[in-house]
């Protein structure tokens, strides 16, 4: 994972939705995120895909 090696910025389509579930998931499992707050967050408001 790129995230994983530091890449911090990528190219991606806001609107696909699955796309910012992974880039949102894979920040999460890198330990970017503390607490997954982020992710539960944007879970919650309906922004990604569990």
């Amino acid at each position: 994972m790129s995230v994983a090696m530091g890449m911090d910025a990528f190219i991606l389509d806001p609107l696909d939705q699955t796309m910012m579930s992974l880039a949102t998931a894979s920040r999460t499992l890198a330990g970017h995120d503390e607490y997954c707050m982020e992710y539960i967050t944007k879970v919650r408001e309906g922004k990604i895909h569990a």
